[in-house]
Protein backbone atom coordinates (compact mmCIF):
# COMPACT_ATOMS: atom_id res chain seq x y z
CA UNK A 1 0.00 0.00 0.00
CA UNK A 2 2.77 2.42 0.90
CA UNK A 3 4.61 1.73 -2.33
CA UNK A 4 1.45 2.47 -4.33
CA UNK A 5 1.11 5.87 -2.67
CA UNK A 6 4.79 6.62 -3.19
CA UNK A 7 4.61 5.40 -6.78
CA UNK A 8 1.60 7.59 -7.55
CA UNK A 9 3.31 10.60 -6.01
CA UNK A 10 6.45 9.90 -7.96
CA UNK A 11 4.52 9.35 -11.18
CA UNK A 12 2.75 12.70 -10.93
CA UNK A 13 5.86 14.61 -9.96
CA UNK A 14 7.92 12.89 -12.64
CA UNK A 15 5.30 13.90 -15.18
CA UNK A 16 5.48 17.51 -14.03
CA UNK A 17 9.22 17.79 -13.63
CA UNK A 18 9.89 16.19 -16.98
CA UNK A 19 6.95 17.69 -18.85
CA UNK A 20 9.02 18.80 -21.85
CA UNK A 21 10.91 15.49 -21.83
CA UNK A 22 7.72 13.47 -21.57
CA UNK A 23 6.23 15.37 -24.45
CA UNK A 24 9.37 14.97 -26.52
CA UNK A 25 9.52 11.21 -25.91
CA UNK A 26 6.14 10.44 -27.48
CA UNK A 27 6.38 7.23 -29.41
CA UNK A 28 5.67 7.60 -33.13
CA UNK A 29 3.11 4.79 -32.99
CA UNK A 30 1.13 6.65 -30.32
CA UNK A 31 1.34 9.87 -32.31
CA UNK A 32 0.15 8.08 -35.43
CA UNK A 33 -2.84 6.70 -33.53
CA UNK A 34 -3.92 10.10 -32.21
CA UNK A 35 -7.43 10.91 -33.30
CA UNK A 36 -7.22 14.57 -32.35
CA UNK A 37 -8.74 14.27 -28.92
CA UNK A 38 -7.38 17.73 -28.22
CA UNK A 39 -9.97 19.25 -30.54
CA UNK A 40 -12.64 18.03 -28.10
CA UNK A 41 -11.21 20.11 -25.25
CA UNK A 42 -11.74 23.85 -25.36
CA UNK A 43 -8.95 26.26 -24.51
CA UNK A 44 -10.99 27.38 -21.50
CA UNK A 45 -11.32 23.83 -20.16
CA UNK A 46 -7.66 23.13 -20.83
CA UNK A 47 -6.68 26.31 -19.00
CA UNK A 48 -8.76 25.18 -16.02
CA UNK A 49 -7.01 21.80 -16.20
CA UNK A 50 -3.58 23.44 -16.36
CA UNK A 51 -4.32 25.73 -13.42
CA UNK A 52 -5.57 22.78 -11.38
CA UNK A 53 -2.61 20.67 -12.47
CA UNK A 54 -0.16 23.25 -11.13
CA UNK A 55 -1.93 23.17 -7.76
CA UNK A 56 -2.13 19.38 -7.72
CA UNK A 57 1.62 19.19 -8.26
CA UNK A 58 2.26 21.44 -5.26
CA UNK A 59 -0.06 19.33 -3.10
CA UNK A 60 1.61 16.16 -4.36
CA UNK A 61 5.06 17.53 -3.52
CA UNK A 62 3.92 18.49 -0.03
CA UNK A 63 2.44 15.02 0.50
CA UNK A 64 5.67 13.36 -0.60
CA UNK A 65 7.66 15.53 1.79
CA UNK A 66 5.30 14.58 4.63
CA UNK A 67 5.59 10.87 3.80
CA UNK A 68 9.37 10.99 3.66
CA UNK A 69 9.43 12.86 6.97
CA UNK A 70 7.22 10.19 8.56
CA UNK A 71 9.57 7.51 7.27
CA UNK A 72 12.65 9.43 8.39
CA UNK A 73 11.18 10.00 11.85
CA UNK A 74 10.44 6.27 12.16
CA UNK A 75 14.13 5.45 12.50
CA UNK A 76 13.90 2.84 9.75
CA UNK A 77 15.77 3.33 6.49
CA UNK A 78 13.45 4.14 3.57
CA UNK A 79 14.71 1.14 1.62
CA UNK A 80 13.84 -1.11 4.54
CA UNK A 81 10.35 0.41 4.84
CA UNK A 82 9.76 -0.33 1.16
CA UNK A 83 11.08 -3.86 1.66
CA UNK A 84 8.75 -4.40 4.63
CA UNK A 85 5.86 -2.98 2.61
CA UNK A 86 6.61 -5.34 -0.23
CA UNK A 87 6.80 -8.29 2.15
CA UNK A 88 3.43 -7.31 3.64
CA UNK A 89 1.79 -7.28 0.22
CA UNK A 90 3.54 -10.24 -1.40
CA UNK A 91 3.82 -13.47 0.58
CA UNK A 92 6.35 -14.87 -1.90
CA UNK A 93 8.75 -11.93 -1.37
CA UNK A 94 11.64 -12.71 0.95
CA UNK A 95 13.14 -9.67 2.69
CA UNK A 96 16.91 -9.36 2.95
CA UNK A 97 16.67 -10.10 6.67
CA UNK A 98 13.81 -11.14 8.96
CA UNK A 99 11.40 -8.37 9.91
CA UNK A 100 11.50 -7.68 13.63
CA UNK A 101 8.48 -6.93 15.83
CA UNK A 102 9.84 -3.43 16.32
CA UNK A 103 9.98 -2.91 12.54
CA UNK A 104 6.45 -4.28 12.15
CA UNK A 105 5.12 -1.86 14.75
CA UNK A 106 6.98 1.06 13.18
CA UNK A 107 5.70 0.05 9.76
CA UNK A 108 2.09 0.00 11.04
CA UNK A 109 2.52 3.52 12.42
CA UNK A 110 4.05 4.68 9.13
CA UNK A 111 1.23 3.13 7.15
CA UNK A 112 -1.41 4.80 9.34
CA UNK A 113 0.26 8.19 8.90
CA UNK A 114 0.67 7.68 5.15
CA UNK A 115 -3.01 6.81 4.85
CA UNK A 116 -3.90 10.06 6.65
CA UNK A 117 -1.58 12.04 4.38
CA UNK A 118 -3.00 10.29 1.32
CA UNK A 119 -6.60 11.00 2.29
CA UNK A 120 -5.87 14.63 3.13
CA UNK A 121 -3.89 15.22 -0.07
CA UNK A 122 -6.60 13.63 -2.23
CA UNK A 123 -9.19 15.89 -0.62
CA UNK A 124 -6.99 18.94 -1.17
CA UNK A 125 -6.38 17.92 -4.79
CA UNK A 126 -10.10 17.43 -5.42
CA UNK A 127 -10.81 20.83 -3.87
CA UNK A 128 -8.11 22.48 -5.98
CA UNK A 129 -9.57 20.91 -9.11
CA UNK A 130 -13.13 21.92 -8.18
CA UNK A 131 -11.94 25.47 -7.43
CA UNK A 132 -11.02 25.67 -11.12
CA UNK A 133 -14.62 24.73 -12.02
CA UNK A 134 -13.52 21.29 -13.17
CA UNK A 135 -14.67 17.92 -11.84
CA UNK A 136 -11.96 15.55 -10.55
CA UNK A 137 -13.20 12.83 -12.92
CA UNK A 138 -12.82 15.16 -15.90
CA UNK A 139 -9.37 16.17 -14.67
CA UNK A 140 -8.42 12.48 -14.65
CA UNK A 141 -9.84 12.00 -18.14
CA UNK A 142 -7.79 14.88 -19.52
CA UNK A 143 -4.68 13.61 -17.71
CA UNK A 144 -5.20 10.21 -19.35
CA UNK A 145 -5.68 11.86 -22.76
CA UNK A 146 -2.31 13.56 -22.40
CA UNK A 147 -0.62 10.18 -22.68
CA UNK A 148 -2.21 9.51 -26.06
CA UNK A 149 -2.56 12.87 -27.77
CA UNK A 150 0.56 14.76 -28.82
CA UNK A 151 -1.38 17.87 -29.82
CA UNK A 152 -3.02 18.00 -26.41
CA UNK A 153 0.37 17.61 -24.71
CA UNK A 154 1.73 20.51 -26.75
CA UNK A 155 -1.23 22.68 -25.79
CA UNK A 156 -0.76 21.87 -22.10
CA UNK A 157 2.99 22.37 -22.30
CA UNK A 158 2.45 25.82 -23.78
CA UNK A 159 -0.03 26.71 -21.04
CA UNK A 160 2.27 25.36 -18.31
CA UNK A 161 5.10 27.58 -19.54
CA UNK A 162 2.99 30.72 -19.10
CA UNK A 163 3.29 32.41 -15.70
Amino acid sequence: MLKYFLASCLMLSTFVVSTPAVFAQSAPSVVAQTNSTSAKISDDELQKFTNAFKQVVVIDDEAKQQVFKVIQDSGIEPERVIEIDRAQGDASFKPSKPITDKETQAYKKILAEVNKIDTASKTRMDNAIKAQKLEPQRFGEILAMLQKDENLRKRVETMLQKP
